[in-house]
């Protein structure tokens, strides 16, 4: 049996100033809403190490100050002040609590409390008691990183209930994507109905009885989407995707899975468990992260992936992607190619080739999305723009070739078994799939 060593800095994980894997801005919200207490302070996990963000109140003003804890393996001691040297995190907290001790702005006084949810980035948000819930037995979702079910508000309304495992970093997470949803509201974005704050807490969000866009694709796409249908998909998800980048946030996560399909099938984005917010419309990670699955390079931007830069570029080149998945039924970007090769493929300027019966100015769009040039890559306003003239049936009739072909499905056994094919090829695809 091989004995795992304890993660870095796992002695603060119980800590109840540790608050995980959040992000600097929702710090900030946990800081400004704690009391106004001068000392305030939490510590979290940053892109490549961890972060003490503290509160200073001067004057009735009050500010966030946040200082990375840098770690030197060759001695295996934290530190702020390369000077003033600790053997654990911890025991850096305890010498910062000390008036006495200089080095940042101000001493540390009382932890963050972890049960504020009064803050802006929550205003107007809807809280439910568990009894208002009732927890349904159908699993829609259940991942490494989340959970997701079917239930009912008062045993009335139909919702679905989005929870993470029980461990505090995932906790606060789930908290993040909760301030995502309340401030990036839109008719094509899933609803966020409420959260229960429970441990961990659950989403309460807008039920989509007719699955995503993925099992839609591969079981009814080839006989059901006429092009302009699939045309009007897109749109739809572009001018979602056009809210969030308006916002100032990055989805980070565009593919068919992330697509959700209302109850008269119009598009909803979901997945907002990687967005983050932009700084100078930029989101930089040092590191890779943990819960975006080995196939997500697939919808990946080259300087994604590369530099681990994503902005509203990189969402542009997943929208591709995504229409690439739209205009054939369901299949992955690069099918057919193993994944450990496809970044190897894009570096070399090769792009997915263009689906059936999709007019070349539409694939020369695409194309346009996967420059690796992120400033001659169109944004989604524009993309809006040009797709909106192929919306309507006839606008596709000056086509040099037919956009779609109807099958009878019963009486055409060869469509038959394409069917079956296809949802064979379904049910292998969503288990390797990673929908966060």
């Amino acid at each position: 049996m091989t004995l795992m060593s304890p993660a870095r800095g796992s002695e603060i994980f119980d800590k109840p100033y540790y608050f995980g894997s959040i992000s600097r801005d929702l710090a900030d919200a946990f800081l400004l809403d704690s009391g106004s207490k001068k000392g305030v302070y939490l510590v979290r996990k940053g892109d490549g190490g961890y972060r003490l963000s503290l509160l200073s109140v001067d004057a009735g003003s009050s500010s966030t100050f946040h200082y990375r804890i840098a770690y030197d393996s060759g001695c295996s001691m934290y530190h702020i002040d390369p000077g003033v040297r600790f053997n654990s995190l911890h025991a850096l907290i305890q010498y910062y609590s000390d008036p006495t001790h200089t080095g940042i702005i101000h001493h540390l006084t009382t932890p963050c409390p972890k049960s504020t949810f009064a803050n802006e980035a929550f205003k107007g948000l809807k809280f439910f008691e568990e009894d208002q819930l009732f927890m349904g037995k159908t699993n829609m979702f259940e991942g490494r990183y989340a959970e997701i079910s079917k239930g009912s508000i008062f045993q009335t309304h139909d919702v679905a209930l989005k929870s993470r495992p029980q461990l505090e970093e995932q906790r606060l997470s789930i908290m993040e994507e909760c301030v995502h949803l309340n401030v990036l509201r839109h008719n094509h974005v899933v609803t966020l109905l409420g959260v229960v704050n429970t441990s961990p807490p659950r989403l309460v969000l807008q039920y989509c009885g007719n699955k995503d866009l993925l099992n839609y694709l591969l079981t009814n796409g080839s006989y059901e989407s006429p092009f302009y249908a699939r045309i009007k998909m897109i749109i739809q998800v572009t001018s979602a995707l056009s809210h969030v980048t308006q916002m100032g946030f990055v989805h980070r996560n565009i593919r068919a899975t992330n697509v959700l399909l209302g109850n008269n099938m119009e598009c909803k984005l979901s997945g907002f468990g990687h967005t983050r917010k932009l700084d100078r419309g930029v989101y930089y990670t040092k590191t890779d992260d943990p819960e975006f699955s080995p196939t997500c390079i697939r919808w990946m931007a080259i300087e994604a992936f590369k530099d681990k830069r994503f902005s509203q570029a990189s969402d542009v080149w997943s929208l591709a992607a995504l229409m690439q998945e739209i205009f054939t039924n369901g299949e992955a970007p690069y099918s057919g190619e193993i994944t450990s090769r496809v970044f190897e493929r894009v570096e070399s300027g090769i792009r997915p080739s263009k689906p059936d019966n999709v007019p070349d100015s539409i694939f020369s769009l695409m194309l346009q999305c996967w420059y690796p040039q992120v400033d001659m890559r169109p944004t989604f306003v524009n993309i809006e723009k040009i797709l909106t003239e192929f919306q309507e049936p006839n606008a596709i009739v000056a086509s040099q070739e037919p956009l779609y072909e109807v099958f009878d499905t019963d009486s055409n056994p060869k469509v038959k078994k394409t069917l079956r094919k296809k949802v064979k090829r379904y049910i292998t695809m969503r288990k390797t799939r990673n929908d966060s």
